[in-house]
């Protein structure tokens, strides 16, 4: 950010390690596309701008691998992963509403 005496950054750095950089150009093309920006420098520029949201929450993919569990003996530990959505979320409301001790508290 422009500033006196000199220019000065404020808010979360992440550091990247320099074979992650393709990954990260990658996701700067990705986002300029979503956003209708032009894959150049000034498209990227743009991009770090309005999408640090999502940049803040970039992982690379290649620092991305499943979990391995082992109890302390070293005997294998099961992982599991489960998505699910609400078919009625109006229903599930009145369900957690009904018990006393889950009342809506705002």
């Amino acid at each position: 950010m422009a500033g006196e005496p000199a220019a000065s950054l404020w808010g979360p750095v992440l550091v990247y390690a320099p074979e992650e950089e393709q990954e990260l150009v990658a996701e700067l093309e990705r986002l300029a596309v979503a956003y209708g920006f032009s894959r150049d420098r000034a498209g990227f520029s743009e991009v770090f701008r309005i999408a640090s949201r999502e940049l803040l929450r970039f992982v690379p993919p290649s620092r991305l691998a499943d979990p391995s569990y082992f109890t302390a003996e070293g005997d294998p530990i099961v992982s599991a992963r489960a998505v699910w959505r609400l078919a009625d979320p109006d229903a599930a409301v009145v369900a957690l509403d009904t018990p006393p001790e889950l009342l809506w508290v705002g």
